[in-house]
């Protein structure tokens, strides 16, 4: 007797059909019209879209805290930088306009140097379905420049 509960939820869990018919020693038609009538194929594309939609969020959520890290580190780097200049004479701890800019673009290379050490491209892109629509979305990861 042929168990359809296990044959299902091998299926679901990504198993091939032709695996599957030969693990259980099934027909190839027969299992096409169970997974057909069953509805078996919605069912595994609702789950494929699920797990889809949290390693989307997964990755955002890492993304997120390692740009935060990176900031935080970055912050640290361009204090302690500032802090030694300052000490041995070569910048005023008064910082003109034309200083503030100059740290201002080697932070920003600072923060893509490091992004790019972890293999994080300039822009990321994915994905997000709303109501059954594809969304896509991109993620800048340098900042955006003002003219």
């Amino acid at each position: 007797m042929i168990q359809w509960d296990e044959v299902k939820k091998e299926y679901l869990a990504g198993i091939l059909p032709k695996e599957l018919c030969k693990k259980f020693d099934l027909n190839y038609n027969t299992l096409s019209k169970r997974i057909t009538h069953g509805k078996w194929k919605h069912e595994k594309d609702e789950i494929t879209r699920k797990i889809g939609e949290k390693v989307v969020n997964l990755e955002a959520v890492a993304i997120y805290q390692m740009r935060e890290n990176e900031r935080k580190h970055t912050d640290i780097i361009v204090k302690a930088i500032l802090t030694k200049l300052v000490e041995k004479g070569e910048i005023n701890p008064l910082l003109s306009s034309q200083d503030v800019k100059s740290l201002s673009g080697a932070y920003k290379d600072i923060q893509l140097i490091k992004y790019k050490s972890y293999g994080i491209s300039d822009k990321i892109e994915a994905d997000f379905t709303t109501g059954g629509q594809p969304l896509p979305v991109i993620i800048n990861v340098n900042p955006v420049k003002k003219k």
